[in-house]
């Protein structure tokens, strides 16, 4: 289930999804029982994968854009590194640093 919402709190433009998702599926055995059987938790394998994956794919984007390696943020400091280590850590891309936060 997702319902996309499209304002804040203070009435100002923020698009953003709402989502309520399952970690595992559930079967219906031939009697009818219906049993969750919960997904297996990722391994680092499985997040370097997708990694492996899907950062070429975002920087030919980039590239075709127009927004390639850049270096625009040379000698920024990570506004989020202190305050959010792991946001900080997702978001940073080669050449980029996390946007800014007010």
């Amino acid at each position: 289930m997702a319902i996309v919402q499209r304002f804040g709190g203070a009435l100002n433009l923020n698009v953003h999804v709402h989502a309520l998702v399952l970690d595992g599926v559930f079967a219906q055995d031939p009697a009818g029982a219906r049993t969750f059987h919960p997904a297996p938790r990722l391994t680092a394998l499985d997040v370097a994968e997708v990694l492996a994956t899907v950062e070429p794919r975002i920087t030919r984007l980039l590239e075709r854009r127009g927004l390639g390696d850049r270096d625009d943020s040379a000698g920024e400091a990570d506004a989020w590194a202190d305050e959010a280590p792991a946001l900080a850590g997702l978001a940073a891309m080669p050449g980029r640093s996390a946007p800014a936060c007010a």
